[in-house]
């Protein structure tokens, strides 16, 4: 999956706007501006589309990590990696910041309509090398982003959402 389509889709999923996504990269080392963020979501036809860099993704999952979790005590936040971020490592990353158990993942990643078992799925965060790691593909990684946004759609939604919704009303 290209960076601006997982960019886009993780943005989707956790209904994150371009001023909270802007935080989130600032908070993950990187500095972006609005428009920069706008421009990482539109399609490839569009005038204002840009290539979304490697290390957007990595300083979003890492500031995403910071957002929900906090920095940890004594650990600096690490510089955004300009090499290609794994299907697996964005998997281990939200499983972080969502602080999900195994069974949540599992649970999550059946919602987005994958039927993995809790072995296929362990074997998905296991570090590369180990005797049973396996390589995420990109549909086992758009089933769980869209298992995401159908249990962030069922919870409450954030803040900025629920001012566009009562407005709607």
């Amino acid at each position: 999956m290209d960076n601006n389509e997982l960019f886009k889709r993780l943005r989707y999923a956790l209904q994150i706007d371009d001023s909270t996504a802007t935080r989130i990269l600032k908070q993950g080392g990187l500095k972006a501006t609005k428009e920069q963020v706008s421009s990482w979501r539109l399609n490839d036809d569009h005038a204002d589309y840009q290539g979304c860099p490697n290390e957007v993704i990595s300083a979003f999952l890492a500031g995403f990590i910071v957002e929900k979790r906090g920095v940890q005590a004594g650990k600096p936040v690490p510089e955004p990696s300009t090499s290609y971020i794994e299907n697996n490592s964005v998997l281990k990353m939200m499983k972080i910041a969502l602080e999900l158990r195994s069974e949540d993942l599992e649970q999550i990643i059946v919602a987005g309509g994958a039927k993995l078992t809790a072995s296929e799925i362990s074997a998905l965060l296991r570090k590369p090398g180990s005797r049973n790691y396996r390589q995420c593909g990109d549909q086992v990684l758009r089933q769980f982003i869209n298992g995401v946004a159908q249990t962030q759609r069922d919870k409450e939604p954030s803040p900025i959402w629920a001012e566009a919704l009562k407005k709607k009303k």
